[in-house]
């Protein structure tokens, strides 16, 4: 599937920016400023922003199962957000790292609507292996940077195998 990858470049670094390098990226900067349950409920907002975005950019309609899954799912992530106390909504402050979530949901929602545009010609595996080759291209500079600001590689097994981990199973499988 070569020549259609080469042909489908820019769509490729486009999700490789979006799906791969920045929402991973912005989700593990966010859980070192906010907590992993908030993290987790930002990112239930994800569908309905998928949704909103496929209507706004491509014109998709919403059936009235999908409507009703999509308010049972918002209706869920409010009542878990705000603890069941409708009072806490006035109450409800955003610290940097669930705005940084917010913006990682926003690029989700926007690689999700980009795999929309696959080539016919491009099997989901082969669009998916190439956008990670692109996302972790994007990577480098940032891997540069931390470099050069005195972050090494680790040291301990342990973290090399929590780095596997994540590269594995919270990575690749979780996205293909």
């Amino acid at each position: 599937h070569r020549l259609a990858l080469l042909r489908s470049w820019r769509l490729i670094a486009l999700l490789g920016l979006t799906g791969i390098a920045g929402f991973q990226t912005l989700c593990y900067f966010a859980l070192t400023q906010t907590t992993a349950l908030n993290t987790i409920l930002l990112t239930s907002l994800a569908p309905l922003a998928i949704v909103a975005l496929s209507w706004l950019a491509l014109g998709e309609r919403i059936s009235r199962a999908q409507g009703l899954g999509l308010a049972t799912s918002l209706g869920g992530a409010v009542v878990l957000i705000l603890h069941g106390d409708a009072e806490a909504l006035v109450s409800l402050r955003f610290n940097s790292g669930d705005l940084w979530m917010l913006l990682a949901v926003a690029l989700w929602t926007v690689y999700s609507v980009l795999l929309r545009s696959r080539p016919e010609q491009v099997p989901p595996l082969a669009l998916h292996t190439a956008s990670v080759g692109a996302g972790t291209l994007w990577m480098l500079p940032l891997f540069g940077w931390e470099a050069v600001l005195g972050a090494g590689l680790p040291t301990e097994l342990s973290a090399w195998l929590a780095i596997g981990f994540v590269a594995v199973f919270s990575s690749a499988i979780a996205h293909a």
